[in-house]
């Protein structure tokens, strides 16, 4: 059979000229490419994403590690400075080793919200900074402390909504109003804070987005009728939302995220915003 012929009966057989199968391979190709590029972008990012909970694991430990100095520093001094030792409403005092205790209860609760959000790590990378702004701040190293477990579960109420809510890109206005439901469902998850913190903990889960001018929920508060702890979860939140990879925003640099944060008026704690800039 001669080649002209060969080709006529390929054409006939497969109902494609060889012109066609050109196009065709050529189009295989270029899917090919485009597939072998999106899987090195993932690996590329899978690889970057552990770095970075990595890291972020070991600053959690760090200040793990800084914080039971603290009180091994303190619990050496008490007998000498027991003035010093903060006080709580109600005149009570932060227990060292208490805190501690707490500290480990805490991580737990919020590695369960994290996994429950879809946001590796968010809880220890709050906390954290939540501890460094407060003793920025001034504030004594025991109730930074106390801040510091109180941050690692202000979302607990997120753990009493569905699961998928946490993987959709855009939410409807009815999914909207449900998320912002979870600064009221915290109760039943903080049952194992001790009652003289009680306070603490739950104003850090029922405030913290409220806005400084007042337009932020559950209660619009403004300015200072807004707890400082809420003021400072809310600002070290939100960063930690922008230099992270979100479903529904792209991941920012640190100098942008806190730019982000600055751009919004009335929202967030100068102050506060003013600190976390000097310490990412």
């Amino acid at each position: 059979m001669e080649e002209n012929d060969f080709n006529s009966y390929l054409d006939i057989q497969s109902g494609f000229s060889p012109d066609d199968m050109k196009i065709i391979f050529m189009i295989l190709g270029i899917i090919a490419v485009v597939v072998i590029t999106l899987v090195i972008v993932m690996v590329v990012q899978l690889i970057f994403t552990a770095k970075s909970q990595r890291i972020q694991r070991e600053h959690f430990n760090a200040t793990l590690d800084l914080i039971k100095d603290i009180q091994l520093a303190n619990s050496n001094a008490r007998i000498n400075a027991a003035h010093d030792i903060p006080q709580l409403p109600g005149k009570e005092t932060i227990d060292f080793n208490e805190l501690q205790e707490l500290a480990v209860k805490c991580e737990e609760v919020g590695s369960k919200i994290d996994g429950h959000t879809n946001r590796p790590n968010n809880s220890k990378a709050v906390s954290e900074l939540v501890f460094k702004v407060s003793t920025a701040l001034g504030l004594e190293k025991n109730l930074s402390t106390l801040y510091f477990c109180a941050a690692m579960v202000y979302d607990a109420g997120f753990l009493d909504l569905p699961a998928d809510l946490f993987h959709a890109e855009i939410l409807t206005v009815a999914e909207r109003k449900l998320m912002r439901t979870h600064v009221m469902r915290s109760a039943s998850y903080l049952d194992f804070i001790p009652h003289k913190y009680y306070p603490i903990f739950t104003e850090a889960a029922m405030l913290h987005h409220e806005n400084t001018n007042g337009t932020g929920y559950p209660e619009g508060l403004k300015g200072t009728e807004i707890p400082q702890l809420a003021r400072i979860i809310h600002a070290v939140e939100s960063y930690v939302s922008l230099v992270n990879r979100r479903s529904y925003h792209k991941m920012l640099s640190k100098d942008d995220a806190i730019a982000e944060l600055r751009r919004q008026p009335g929202i967030y704690d100068l102050d506060v915003i003013d600190t976390l800039e000097t310490l990412v």
